[in-house]
């Protein structure tokens, strides 16, 4: 092989190489996460649920409903924030066709001022969601008891769909909680677990917009 050749063939191999370098850092570029999100829409904001299923884990036990709506407001909307600061102020529950198996009708009162944030960057247009501050009264017949948490799932953005298994809600303990009643006949005791099966959609009020999401 003369030298021309070998100068030629090194030549060859180092800009192979360059190339690939810059497809890799062009890649990792590329695939880059974003810190923040920004909420479009409302300015109110209305999920529809139903039918729902709340699972108390550990008692096997379950209250259905067969609609529970969240209303709020667009926190800000158009202006950026990092993720997880939430982007809907959710400040009221509305439950219709809710009932226990065994004890009857029950009544869901909702307590204090929620929050929907993104906790991420969406893949395939879902984002990582979850419902923050959450305080909600369940009240059945004789037994009442308080769920607090948080409500971990995915959002698509026309759906908020919960995670499947335990959902970030327990059973609340202190002055909420549960009454005598909900362990003698349900066995709800403090810091169970709560799945919630089904999921809210994205149906704002009259007058407002359906929330969207962007980056950054």
């Amino acid at each position: 092989m003369t030298r021309t050749t070998t100068s030629a063939l090194i030549a060859t191999v180092v800009a192979a190489f360059l190339l690939a370098s810059g497809l890799v850092a062009g890649t990792a570029t590329s695939a880059a996460a974003w810190t923040t999100y920004t909420p479009n829409g409302g300015p109110s904001v209305n999920f529809v649920g139903g039918p729902l299923r709340f699972t108390n884990i550990p008692a096997a036990q379950d209250v259905r409903c067969t609609k529970v709506d969240l209303g709020g407001t667009v926190i800000n909307p158009g202006l950026s924030r990092p993720y997880p600061s939430p982007m809907v102020s959710l400040t009221s529950t509305s439950s219709t066709g809710c009932a226990d198996p065994l004890l009857g009708v029950c009544v869901l009162t909702h307590s204090g001022t929620w929050g929907l944030a993104m906790a991420g960057d969406s893949v395939s247009g879902v984002w990582p969601a979850v419902l923050t501050n959450v305080k909600l009264k369940v009240s059945c017949g004789p037994c009442t008891y308080t769920l607090v948490g948080s409500v971990d799932g995915d959002f698509a953005p026309s759906t908020f769909t919960p995670v499947t298994g335990p959902s970030g809600l327990t059973v609340a303990g202190g002055a909420d909680s549960p009454t005598p009643a909900c362990a003698v006949l349900r066995d709800i005791q403090v810091g169970d677990e709560i799945e919630i099966h089904g999921s809210w959609t994205n149906l704002p009020p009259v007058g407002s917009t359906p929330v969207t999401l962007t980056n950054p």
